[in-house]
């Protein structure tokens, strides 16, 4: 089971939908005017390149005036800037100061950040209680990045009693919202019987919608279940090439996977199972795409 991700804020850029050149002007106009609502969809339009040219420092730029303002989806998108270095120095002690003013406003992704830190133990002193009480705040307000987080401190007993039941629960509300994290934890939960009964069929459903959204784990367990037959699958040499190919791209063990089962494969089976893959491919990349959309 993987453990709580430290870095699991989704990028705020997909807060928004697309945006249309003609739409990044007219939210411009009235950003420019001093709307905070569109001074932070100017910032996200500059963040993604959506409806005018990438620009992180303009993004940042409109993300600061709403910020300052007293927006806290800017102020989150500020801190996310800070953290990670996007059109700005990157600097963790100026990202905590604003996403705990986005955070202290009841913005969900942002309290989900402040519990990232205390796991973190870096900018705060490490304080896995404290990092519970933000990750719960999150989680409660439908975050699914703080569900997932709260499910993984239950799991692990980080900050709580174990409490496998109450991880699942979180799991399960996580993954409904399409967390790819939560997905694959899901499917571990029902294979392993851990918090939830044991049950196959469902094991395979949750490892699956995390593998038809990129995740290489899931992705891995699914050629394993093809190439061996298990959790109710049925053998298939072809599906478990496409599955571990797809793996490959970022994960060492499916490479391996993959190369060894190349060798009991007939030259037709070997085509087949490329094919496969491409298509599979194809599909992650639109479901991705599909997600960052929402």
């Amino acid at each position: 089971m993987r453990m709580i991700i430290l870095l699991s804020l989704l990028f705020c850029a997909s807060l928004f939908a697309d945006t249309t050149a003609e739409q990044f002007y007219q939210h411009l106009k009235m950003a420019q005017k001093g709307d905070s609502k569109s001074q932070v969809l100017v910032g996200r339009s500059y963040l993604k390149g959506d409806g005018v040219s990438k620009d992180e420092v303009e993004a940042v730029k409109w993300f600061r005036k709403s910020a300052e303002s007293g927006n806290a989806e800017a102020q989150c998108c500020l801190g996310f800037a800070y953290y990670y270095g996007e059109g700005v120095s990157k600097d963790k002690v100026e990202s905590l100061k604003w996403y705990r003013k986005s955070a202290e406003l009841g913005f969900a992704r942002a309290q989900n950040a402040i519990g990232r830190f205390y796991i973190e133990g870096e900018v705060l002193p490490k304080d896995e209680v404290e990092a519970l009480k933000w990750f719960r705040k999150s989680a409660q307000q439908g975050c699914d990045r703080g569900q997932f987080n709260l499910g993984s401190a239950y799991y692990y007993g980080s900050g709580v009693i174990q409490n496998q039941a109450e991880a699942v629960k979180w799991y399960h509300k996580a993954a409904e919202q399409g967390n790819t994290d939560a997905q694959y934890c899901l499917g571990y939960a029902y294979e392993r019987g851990e918090g939830v009964l044991q049950d196959q069929v469902e094991a395979v459903k949750w490892y699956r919608k995390a593998a038809e959204q990129g995740d290489d784990f899931a992705q891995h367990v699914l050629g394993l279940c093809y190439q061996y037959g298990k959790l109710g699958v049925q053998l298939d040499l072809t599906e478990a090439y496409a599955y571990y190919n797809i793996s490959a791209i970022t994960y060492k063990n499916a490479r391996d996977s993959r190369d060894l089962i190349i060798k009991d494969m007939t030259p037709a089976q070997f085509e087949v199972g490329q094919k496969l893959s491409r298509e599979l491919q194809a599909q992650i990349e639109v479901n991705k795409a599909k997600k960052v959309s929402k």
